[in-house]
């Protein structure tokens, strides 16, 4: 998880943020080390929710009850970041992020409609945070699938080291080129 956290935010040129899980009454951070309760601050209704003034992301995994998602929701939550360090000149190695989408995602984070109001999904911030998300969850997804693969063959690890290399590379490629 760590790792998956540090490559995230190495990508978007983003300063780590303090992750904490809320599990079974208990509160823990990504080192598994017992937090104050008070750290943690997300509604009932919500699995994951991202404090980008304070670079802080929380995660019930109470109301998670497929875990391989965790890693969507932190990739989402991850992205939030990255928006905000954008629009308040946080990120300076920005990759190719339009004034238009920097201003259209100042306006909602300033009135930020939360997962509690009807269409909350439809915002700007939303799509692209859901974007960035299921295109790297896919992306892992998909290596760790061709690692489990390779691995029932004797072909050797470095052809698909190589290969995956290449898969990450094209889909980056085609994420900073397209959007």
């Amino acid at each position: 998880m760590n790792d998956y956290i540090s490559f995230l935010c190495t990508l978007l040129s983003i300063k780590i943020p303090k992750v904490y899980f809320k599990e079974n009454g208990k509160v823990y951070d990504l080192k598994n080390k017992p937090v104050n309760k008070e750290f943690f601050q997300v509604k009932d209704t919500s699995i994951c929710t991202s404090y980008p003034k304070e670079n802080v992301i929380c995660v019930n995994l109470d109301l998670c009850k497929d875990r391989s998602l965790v890693y969507i929701y932190l990739a989402h939550e991850i992205r939030h970041l990255y928006q905000y360090a954008c629009v308040y000149k946080k990120n300076q190695k920005v990759f190719s992020i339009d004034e238009r989408s920097v201003s259209i995602w100042k306006k909602e984070l300033e009135n930020y409609a939360d997962s509690s109001r009807k269409h909350y999904e439809n915002q700007e911030i939303e799509k692209d945070a859901n974007l960035f998300a299921n295109f790297y969850y896919s992306i892992c997804f998909t290596i760790n699938s061709f690692r489990m693969f390779s691995s029932s063959f004797k072909f050797g690890i470095n052809k698909m080291t190589f290969f995956e290399f290449f898969f990450i590379f094209l889909n980056l490629f085609f994420f900073f080129f397209f959007f």
